[in-house]
Formats: C-alpha cells, structure tokens, sequence
C-alpha cells in the first residue's frame, strides 16, 4: 500500500473527527479565515467577480426574461436579508414589547425613546443601512421594543 491509498483510508475511517477539529479550528480562526476571504475577494477574485458581473449586466439587458427571473429573486433575498436584520434587533431588545410584554415578532416595533424616529429613519440610504446603525448602537438606550399598539399609543399619550 503506498502512501496516497493509506492516507485516503485514513481520511475515510477519521471523517467524523476530522469534521469536528476543521469545526473548531475555524471557530478559533475566525477572524484569520474572515480576512483571508476579503484578501481573495479584493485581490485575486475581484477581476472574476466583475467579469461576471458584466456578463450578467450584459444577460439583463438582452434577455427581458432573464431580468425578470432575477429582479425577482433579489426581492425574496433581499426582504429576507432585511427580516434578518430585523429579527437580531428584535432579540438584542428583549423579544417582547416594554410595555405589555407581547411578544409576536410581526407585530412589535423598533421604538426610539426619545422621539423623532421617522425622521432619524429617512436620514439613512437604506433601511439595511438604518438596520445596521441601530444594532450598532443598540446599548446606548435610545431604542426599546413596543407592540404597535403600544407604540401608536405612545404616539398620541408620549408621557
């Protein structure tokens, strides 16, 4: 048995425990598997990723069809991205209401304290971009969980 038949058994019968020290060694890692990722991705996979992204601007402009498939599916992934987003503040709040304790997730609302919320919301390009600055800022107090009703009430009673 030469050397690659014996490391190949050897990779068969140890699969499981290989599988468990790759796990957490990437766990350990993570942060150099992350910045190895964005070298690539900077570096050597930045002319692959704008080769493709030419051909498919190139696709979309030809193939009406085409850019119907895809407009579609960069709505569901986008709107899930977004939900996402939204569920990890609704858990860093606490999951429930402040005031009543609801606690459906389709109903509860990201409620600035002090106010001046629809503006501070259209300040931003995006409602990820929004997202994103609240989970940021999510410990400095200016942001509690309320049910819409609550919160509808909050407007029209503040105090």
């Amino acid at each position: 048995m030469d050397r690659k038949e014996r490391d190949a058994k050897y990779r068969a019968e140890h699969k499981a425990e290989r599988n468990e020290y790759n796990r957490i060694y990437r766990q350990k890692n993570k942060e150099h598997f992350r910045q190895y990722a964005r070298d690539y991705a900077h570096n050597q996979g930045k002319a692959k990723v704008l080769e493709k992204r030419q051909k498919n601007q190139e696709r979309m402009r030809v193939d009406p069809e085409y850019r119907q498939k895809w407009s579609s599916y960069m709505q569901i992934y986008n709107r899930n991205r977004r939900e996402r987003f939204r569920m990890r503040i609704i858990q860093s709040l606490g999951g429930r209401c402040q005031k009543c304790g609801f606690n459906d997730w389709r109903a509860l609302q990201i409620d600035h304290t002090n106010g001046g919320g629809t503006k501070h919301r259209k300040s931003f390009s995006s409602l990820e971009k929004y997202y994103e600055y609240i989970l940021a800022n999510i410990s400095s107090g200016d942001y509690q969980l309320l049910c819409a009703n609550c919160n509808q009430i909050k407007r029209y009673r503040p105090h």
